[in-house]
């Protein structure tokens, strides 16, 4: 009895360490943090510069996230649509969250094609817009490093870049990288 007892409260001891946790997650925001970001997304990940009081945020491609708020560093992890969306005339709805903070942020709002790509983030009842400072939907980019570029056409991850195998399409990073 007593090693059955042991082995359970083990058992639940690994499971509760080895889920995902966010210190702010609502109950709502549990299946978020089973999501993780897909190629249509990566497109996104580099750094976005802001004015107001989220002055910076940089979206990484293993999903964390670093930002300046109110100049306080802030890190946490970024989540968004699991498949691709329905809709690709505008970019994906992300969530960040981290210790104490969440951002729900909006890339491309509005628009069908921007020069450069922004994010519009809702936090403490207020709107800013941070943008991003390489351009977006680059063909050149794509063609320098080896992607093929659709004029018209997307690929199955909903890109216009079809990079080589085992690479994605990442403007910040200047086009298909590993």
């Amino acid at each position: 009895m007593r090693a059955q007892f042991v082995v359970s409260g083990l058992a639940m001891l690994i499971a509760a360490c080895s889920a995902p946790v966010a210190d702010d997650a609502s109950s709502g925001d549990e299946e978020l943090l089973r999501k993780a970001p897909i190629p249509f997304v990566m497109q996104y990940v580099g750094a976005f510069d802001g004015t107001g009081h989220v002055q910076s945020i940089t979206l990484k491609r293993d999903g964390s996230w670093v930002a300046i708020v109110n100049g306080v560093t802030k890190r946490g992890s970024f989540y968004g649509p699991s498949k691709l969306p329905s809709n690709r005339v505008q970019g994906p709805s992300l969530v960040l969250l981290g210790k104490g903070l969440r951002l729900d942020v909006q890339v491309d709002k509005g628009a069908t094609w921007l020069a450069n790509d922004t994010l519009t983030v809702t936090w403490n009842k207020t709107t800013e817009t941070l943008t991003a400072p390489w351009s977006s939907g680059d063909e050149n980019k794509c063609d320098a490093t080896k992607g093929a570029w659709g004029d018209d056409e997307v690929n199955a991850d909903g890109l216009f870049c079809t990079c080589p195998a085992h690479e994605v399409y990442i403007p910040s990073l200047g086009g298909c990288v590993h």
